[in-house]
């Protein structure tokens, strides 16, 4: 009977535990990355979506467009966002079909 009750605290106590691991499991992160001078919008935009959004985690980094860190990125595919503070160009569009990835342009200011 003493092995029983026992067995049901350590059961209580890994519970918990187990609920947390599949959480973590379950959650998703998106990339983003480009412009400096878009970061400080970007940052503010992931924070009110991280807390309307516990599932979906969002990790934003700066690197420039001007370098094509963004979009270099978004066409290396290390990256599901790419900031950037100027169109896309031609060469870059189509580098980017080539690895299988369509661009999507938003303007957001």
């Amino acid at each position: 009977m003493k092995n029983s009750w026992f067995l049901v605290f350590i059961l209580m106590l890994a519970l918990p535990i187990a609920c947390v691991i599949a959480d973590e499991a379950q959650r998703t992160l998106i990339q983003n990355r480009g412009s400096d001078s878009m970061a400080i919008a970007v940052v503010g935009w992931a924070e009110q979506y991280k807390q309307e959004n516990k599932v979906i985690g969002l990790a934003v980094s700066g690197g420039g467009t001007g370098t094509g860190t963004g979009i270099a990125s978004l066409i290396n595919g290390t990256v599901d966002i790419a900031n950037a503070s100027r169109m896309m160009n031609r060469r870059e569009i189509n580098l980017a079909k080539a690895h299988g990835i369509a661009p999507e342009q938003h303007i957001v200011g």
